[in-house]
């Protein structure tokens, strides 16, 4: 996984601010450059900016939405059934995104 994964996340969901997404950039390949640790805190990070944005919650998505938008972000492809049926379980509505 490479720092443009970032900005393909960023402009999936939201146009972007040219200031923003370089910052969030320039973070990202700094951390890539640190190590995978390093990295892989960053992109959990611009995950929780871009998902707990508020441009994102204005898009009232359900659960189902989120996992989907989830898998597409980060995977690139549809989500599984098996993905999707974890939300189907009982208790899964007491989960937190």
């Amino acid at each position: 996984m490479s720092p443009e994964i970032g900005q393909k996340v960023a402009n999936r969901f939201f146009p972007p601010d040219a200031n923003e997404l370089q910052a969030k950039l320039s973070t990202l390949r700094s951390a890539y450059s640190q190590g995978q640790q390093q990295f892989l805190t960053e992109m959990q990070n611009l995950g929780g900016t871009l998902f707990h944005s508020q441009e994102y919650l204005n898009r009232n998505r359900s659960d189902h939405d989120f996992v989907y938008d989830l898998y597409k972000a980060f995977l690139h492809r549809e989500p599984d059934q098996g993905g999707l049926g974890l939300l189907d379980q009982p208790g899964a509505d007491q989960w937190s995104r």
